[in-house]
C-alpha cells in the first residue's frame, strides 16, 4: 500500500501498462478512480514518494525522483512505448521521467498532466495536501512545524481514511516532509523538452485562458491539446472528475482523438 511501485490494477503482461505519479502528498491511491474507465487489458501501476517507507529519504531533485521512478517502471515494462499521467507536482515529475526514458531510447507514447504547474508557493503545496487528506480548508492544519501539528494532522487524516488504512505517524512524517519541500523542487527544476504531444487537463479555476499549459510549451516539442475540467485543483483525484480523465485516458491509449473525449478542447 505504502510501496514506492503500487500495482492498482496488473492487467495483460503483454500490454503497455498506465503508471500514474503520485500529487504532493506522495501517495497514488487516488488513482484508483481510473480504474474502471481504462480497458481492463491495461495495467495500471501508481508511483509513490519513497518518504514513506524510507526514513531516511531526502528528494533532492525532481530529476533524481523521476530516475529513481524510471527504475521502478523498468521492473514492470522493460521497454517502451510507455504511457505516463501525472497530477499536479506528479505532473512535472512525470514530464522529466519521459524525458529521461526519450534518453534511454524508449518511446513515450501517451504524457498526461493534470493541472500541473511549474510555478508553485508553500501555501498553496500545504493546501494540496490538507485536500488530499479530506480536510477542508476551513479546517486547515499546518504539517510543518511543531509535532503537536503534526500530531493533530495525524488525527484528522486517521478520521478521513480510517485507521486501517492510515499512514502511521512516522509515515506521515516522512510524507509531509517531502511535500512541504515540493514548492522548492519545483521552482529549482529546469525542465527539459519533452519530443512528443502532451494533454493537459485544466481545473476549472484556470478559466479559459489555461496559464499552467502555457507554461510547458516550451518543454514540449509537440503539440498540447487542452482540455478544461469543471472540476477545481483539489477535486481532481475525486471519483468523478478521474471519471471524465479515465476516459480520456482510455482514449490516449487507444488512438482516438482528443475531441472525442470532453467538448472541443484547445490546443497549444
Amino acid at each position: 500500500m505504502y510501496g514506492v511501485l503500487l500495482p492498482l490494477r496488473k492487467g495483460n503482461p503483454d500490454r503497455e501498462a498506465l503508471f500514474c505519479v503520485h500529487p504532493v502528498q506522495g501517495l497514488s491511491w487516488s488513482y484508483a478512480g481510473l480504474v474502471p474507465h481504462v480497458d481492463p487489458e491495461i495495467g495500471i501501476y501508481g508511483l509513490q514518494s519513497p518518504a514513506a517507507t524510507e526514513p531516511d529519504y531526502r528528494a533532492v531533485s525532481i530529476r533524481r525522483m523521476a530516475s529513481r521512478y524510471v527504475e521502478e517502471i523498468k521492473q514492470v515494462q522493460k521497454h517502451g512505448p510507455y504511457h505516463l499521467v501525472g497530477w499536479s507536482l506528479g505532473g512535472v515529475i512525470a514530464h522529466e521521467i519521459a524525458v529521461q526514458l526519450q534518453e534511454l531510447g524508449d518511446e513515450v507514447a501517451a504524457l498526461v498532466l493534470l493541472d500541473s504547474y511549474l510555478d508553485v508557493d508553500k501555501e498553496a503545496t500545504y493546501l494540496e495536501l490538507n485536500a488530499a487528506f479530506g480536510i477542508s480548508v476551513s479546517d486547515f492544519v499546518s504539517p510543518s512545524g511543531t509535532s503537536d501539528a503534526l500530531d493533530e494532522f495525524h488525527r484528522r487524516v486517521v478520521e478521513f481514511v480510517g485507521e486501517s488504512l492510515a499512514p502511521s505517524l512516522q509515515q506521515l512524517r516522512g510524507l509531509t516532509s517531502a511535500a512541504v519541500e515540493a514548492a522548492r523542487l519545483i521552482d529549482e527544476h529546469a525542465p527539459r523538452v519533452f519530443s512528443g504531444n502532451m494533454v493537459y487537463f485544466a481545473a476549472q479555476e484556470q478559466g479559459e485562458d489555461p496559464s499552467g499549459a502555457r507554461q510547458w510549451r516550451p518543454h514540449v516539442d509537440g503539440t498540447i491539446d487542452i482540455v478544461p475540467l469543471p472540476f477545481t485543483h483539489g477535486e481532481l483525484g475525486t471519483p468523478r472528475a478521474l471519471g471524465i480523465v479515465g476516459d480520456a485516458v482510455n482514449g490516449v491509449l487507444t488512438g482516438k482523438e482528443v475531441s472525442k473525449w470532453d467538448g472541443r478542447p484547445t490546443q497549444e
